[in-house]
C-alpha cells in the first residue's frame, strides 16, 4: 500500500515544530534550562507564543521529547535482545549498558544536564525522568522477575526493590558524569556498575 502524500502545509508544520525544538534545546544547553523562557525560544525561532503553544504545552514538554526518544530506544532494544534468546540477566545487563551507550552517543553531557535540570526544576509539577509510567520501569521489573524465577538473581529481595536499585544506580552514574562534565568514560562506568551490582545480587 502506497504511503499517503504529505501536504505542503503538513510539511511546514513538521519543520516549524522541529525548528522550535532544536532552538529550545540549543538554548537550554548554552544558557541552562532555568534561564530560558518560552519568550526566549519564540524570539530565536521567529514564532509567536501562540505558535509555540500549538506544538508544545509548556517548556517541560520540549524536554519530554527526549524522554520519548529514549523510551522508544528501550522498547526497540528489548525486542532486539529477545530475538537473541539470552537469559533474563544477560538481557538486563545488555539493556543497562546499551542505555549508557545511547546517552553517551546520542545525547552527550550537555543535553543530559538539561534533562536533569528540567527534572529538578522547582516549578516542575509532573515527573519525567522518574515517572513510573515510563516503559523502562515495567521492562526492568519484568527482566528482574524473570531472572529471579530462573535462579539468576536472589529472591530474598523483592523484584521492585532490585529494580529500583538499578534505576538509582543508573541515574547516579549519569548525575556524576554530568557533575564532572563528562570527563570520565560513561560506558566503562556503566559496565563496572553492572558487574558490581550483579555480583551482589546473584543467587548464592
Amino acid at each position: 500500500m502506497a504511503k499517503p502524500m504529505v501536504t505542503k502545509r503538513e510539511q511546514q508544520r513538521t519543520e516549524t515544530r522541529q525548528r522550535i525544538y532544536d532552538i529550545a534545546m540549543d538554548l537550554f544547553t548554552r544558557k541552562g534550562y532555568t534561564r530560558v523562557s518560552v519568550e526566549d525560544i519564540c524570539e530565536k525561532a521567529g514564532v509567536s507564543k501562540g505558535t509555540f503553544y500549538y506544538y508544545f504545552k509548556s517548556k517541560d514538554q520540549v524536554i519530554l521529547e527526549e524522554f520519548l526518544k529514549i523510551d522508544r530506544f528501550y522498547i526497540e532494544k528489548v525486542e532486539e535482545l529477545s530475538k537473541k534468546h539470552q537469559s533474563p540477566l544477560k538481557k538486563l545487563v545488555s539493556l543497562i549498558i546499551s542505555s549508557f551507550e545511547y546517552v553517551n552517543d546520542n545525547l552527550g553531557v550537555k543535553i543530559t544536564k538539561v534533562i536533569f535540570h528540567g527534572e529538578i526544576d522547582p516549578s516542575r509539577k509532573k515527573p519525567g525522568l522518574v515517572s513510573p509510567k515510563r516503559p523502562i520501569f515495567a521492562i526492568i521489573e519484568q527482566l528482574v522477575r524473570e531472572a529471579q524465577e530462573q535462579g539468576e538473581l536472589r529472591s530474598d529481595v523483592s523484584t521492585e526493590t532490585i529494580a529500583e536499585l538499578w534505576f538509582r544506580c543508573y541515574r547516579g552514574i549519569l548525575y556524576e558524569w554530568c557533575a564532572h562534565n563528562g570527563t570520565f568514560d560513561l560506558i566503562a562506568a556503566g559496565r563496572d556498575l553492572c558487574e558490581l551490582v550483579v555480583d551482589g545480587l546473584r543467587k548464592r
